[in-house]
């Protein structure tokens, strides 16, 4: 929220303040929501307008993947932040509501959910006038049902029926972020088995020569001389080392003749992202991949702003599921590439869960997912 010289008020102190006695009903209204959310605060903007703070939480009392260990349902807590402009409240304009949290639970808020609560009002929209009658008749102007909407009439106060809409649309967005969690992990261990049924020949779950893409094989300069177990699983690489920036490689996943394989590295800024990539493309091999998919997300020390991005480098959309990958599993100071050589055999949809797969195994590898201890018996990383 942007700074702002405001001053603190006692909620008594603005329900008797001078400016609200011509609208008594916003009084019901915030001592209404006083009575509800114990913890609210207001805040004086200026002579024209207050701001309301309050805290509230999301109940999932009848989901059993929100109880913890003792089977207490879990309470979501997020912030709202609703501007008051009490010269035209209710009977011009409704309030501007935002919501001031990052997370919702584990989940970083993505700026669509923001940008909707900011939009939420429908304010009605006049028709013609009926010919008969000469009424002028008002229809609200809907966005989709999937779009938060909050009916407003000029006149009407809104404040609390506004709330109960967005906790009950932030309640679905985190039930829909979880159930998302859930199908990736399903999608990635389906993939791993898809892998490991087709790509040939697998010893203790690395392919074997015989399951690598002939395709990535003609790559292969008699210069170079060094073999793909070699570039991948035992070369130890350096970028920046000052720095100290590791790059982590995953096993590789052959399907179809195509070969798949996932790079992850911790960074912090963009000087660190152009710093892994460039010493990833110094490798013949991945420079002249297919594809190399990458998304970042990282927070930046100075401004505290999470900066994010994707490329998808041919292949369509692939970035984008990548970046949301990385939003899914709640990973941040981190880039991600998938190289992918093609092998000649279209893939359909397979090739995303295996980009996905190829992805989260590099997360392992390198430590990146807290929640997976397989991460440190697996390490096989550049240095």
């Amino acid at each position: 929220m942007t700074d702002r010289s405001t001053t603190s008020l006692d909620l008594t102190e603005v329900l008797s303040s001078a400016l609200l006695l011509p609208h008594p009903e916003i009084s019901d209204e915030l001592l209404c929501l006083a009575a509800i959310y114990p913890d609210l605060s207001v805040r004086r903007i200026d002579d024209r307008s207050i701001e309301l703070e309050l805290g509230t939480c999301l109940n999932h009392d009848d989901d059993d993947a929100h109880e913890d260990a003792k089977g207490a349902a879990r309470r979501i807590p997020f912030e709202l932040v609703l501007s008051i402009p009490l010269q035209s409240y209710p009977e011009i304009e409704p309030p501007l509501i935002q919501l001031s949290s990052v997370y919702l639970g584990p989940f970083f808020i993505l700026p669509e959910l923001h940008h909707q609560i900011h939009h939420c009002f429908i304010q009605p929209v006049p028709s013609l006038p009926d010919p008969i009658t000469g009424r002028t008749e008002f229809s609200s102007a809907t966005q989709g049902e999937d779009f938060i909407q909050v009916d407003w009439t000029p006149g009407r106060v809104i404040l609390f029926d506004a709330v109960q809409i967005i906790t009950d649309k932030c309640s679905a967005w985190y039930r829909e972020r979880v159930k998302e969690v859930n199908e990736v992990k399903h999608d990635a261990t389906a993939a791993a088995d898809s892998a490991r049924e087709v790509g040939g020949k697998y010893e203790n779950g690395l392919a074997s020569e015989d399951g690598i893409s002939e395709a990535v094989r003609r790559l292969e300069s008699d210069e170079e001389d060094v073999s793909w177990e070699s570039s991948f699983k035992k070369k130890e690489r350096s970028v920046a080392a000052s720095d100290g920036i590791k790059i982590w490689s995953s096993d590789p996943l052959v399907h179809r003749k195509s070969v798949f394989v996932g790079h992850a590295a911790r960074v912090r800024s963009q000087a660190e992202v152009d710093q892994v990539m460039s010493e990833l493309l110094s490798d013949k091999k991945i420079a002249k991949a297919s594809h190399n998919i990458t998304a970042f997300r990282y927070h930046d020390s100075e401004t505290h702003a999470l900066y994010h991005d994707v490329d998808d480098d041919g292949e369509t959309a692939a970035g984008g599921r990548l970046g949301h990958l990385l939003s899914l599993l709640q990973v941040e100071n981190i880039l991600v590439v998938v190289t992918r050589w093609y092998g000649g055999i279209h893939l359909g949809a397979d090739r995303f869960k295996l980009i996905n797969q190829a992805a989260r195994d590099a997360l392992q590898i390198g430590g990146f997912l807290a929640d997976e201890a397989i991460g440190n018996k697996k390490k096989s990383g550049k240095k």
